[in-house]
C-alpha cells in the first residue's frame, strides 16, 4: 500500500540506521524476515518500507536519495495581462456569470476566481 498523502518520507539518517540494523542482524545469522520484522518494530515504520530498505541496503545511491518534495509550485500559464485581454475580448453579455465568462474565454472558473480574488480584474475591467 502506498504512503498516505500527508506522510513524510523517511529521512536519510533513518534509512541508514535501518540499513545498518538490518546488516548487523544479517551478519549475526538472523533470517531476512525476522530482521525486517524486528527493524519495523524498533523504528516504528511499516514492514513494506523496511523490505524496501532491505532490498536497497547495498545500494548507497538508493539510500542517500533525498526525500521527494511534497509541494512543487508551477509557473502560471497566463499572465495577468493575458487574462485581462481575454476577458476584455468577451462580449459584455457573456460576462454576467463566472461560468459564462469561463466559456467565453476558455479559462477554467477556478483560475478566473483566483485571478479576481487577487484583485486582477477590479481596476481593469467593468464587470
Amino acid at each position: 500500500m502506498p504512503r498516505p498523502r500527508g506522510k513524510r518520507d523517511l529521512t536519510i539518517q533513518t534509512k541508514i540506521s535501518v540499513a545498518l540494523f538490518l546488516t548487523d542482524r544479517a551478519a549475526v545469522g538472523a533470517r531476512a524476515k525476522a530482521a525486517v520484522t524486528a527493524g519495523a518494530e524498533r523504528y516504528g515504520i511499516s514492514i513494506a518500507t523496511v523490505w524496501k530498505i532491505w532490498r536497497d541496503r547495498h545500494d548507497v545511491a538508493a539510500l542517500l536519495k533525498t526525500p521527494r518534495s511534497s509541494y512543487r509550485p508551477r509557473a502560471a500559464s497566463k499572465t495577468r495581462e493575458e487574462v485581462a485581454a481575454l476577458v476584455a475580448a468577451v462580449p459584455v453579455v457573456e460576462r454576467q456569470t463566472l461560468a459564462s465568462l469561463s466559456n467565453g474565454t476558455g479559462i477554467p472558473c477556478t483560475y478566473l476566481w483566483r485571478y479576481m480574488k487577487m484583485g486582477g480584474c477590479a481596476e481593469q475591467l467593468p464587470m
